[in-house]
């Protein structure tokens, strides 16, 4: 398929959350790209999307027990012979990143090199790294007395650890490769228009720690 230049690119940002964190990032994200001239549209990772609608795919998650969440995950693995014909984001909210030591960027980094390993057919063009908040208020009794003693100890509080103006910066470098990119979608055998398989979200995800 011949390179088509887009003055508009079309770009989906898809994302789990469970307290609101992950989504609030990627409500500013889709913001930025607006305000560059891309057309963006955002959804929840378990709801339908029509490829034929999109040039560009940014997918956002929380890191959960040192995992990227389960629908994120999945909707990657359901969809990658799609997704393997444009360019694809990945970003994470996590509490490793609450105290950004050497220790805690290797694990992020850590949990970064997992992701871009995520599928053999997809090669994501960033994988944002983020802090997200910590927020006691939220969590069940269990989830609260797991973390709020090793954080306690620590010494983190809680609090806001997003960083908005690394968030935008990434946003901004995203923008610029799509641009270049151009709306060029790779050729992929017997490649039709799809709806994009829906993702099941949890059923409870009360339990998940307030990084997401």
């Amino acid at each position: 398929m011949s390179k088509r230049t887009l003055t508009a690119p079309r770009v989906h940002v898809a994302c789990a959350t469970t307290f609101g964190t992950t989504g609030e990032i990627a409500a500013d994200i889709a913001n930025v790209l607006r305000q560059r001239g891309n057309t963006v549209t955002t959804g929840p990772i378990g709801d339908g999307i029509d490829s034929a609608d999109i040039d560009a795919l940014i997918i956002g998650a929380p890191i959960h027990y040192d995992t990227w969440t389960s629908p994120a995950r999945n909707f990657v693995k359901d969809n990658e012979a799609f997704l393997r014909t444009i360019p694809v984001a990945y970003f994470f909210t996590c509490g490793t990143l609450f105290e950004p030591t050497g220790k805690a960027l290797a694990a992020a980094q850590k949990y970064a090199n997992t992701l871009e390993r995520l599928s053999d057919h997809i090669a994501p063009v960033s994988i944002g790294q983020f802090a997200g908040v910590l927020d006691y208020s939220r969590m069940n009794f269990a989830t609260r007395i797991a973390l709020k003693i090793p954080f306690t100890l620590m010494g983190v509080a809680e609090g806001d650890y997003r960083n908005w103006d690394a968030i935008r910066s990434w946003t901004l470098s995203l923008h610029r490769h799509f641009r270049r990119a151009g709306g060029e979608r790779v050729p992929s055998a017997g490649f039709e228009t799809v709806r994009l398989r829906r993702t099941p979200q949890p059923a409870d995800s009360r339990s998940a720690p307030r990084n997401s």
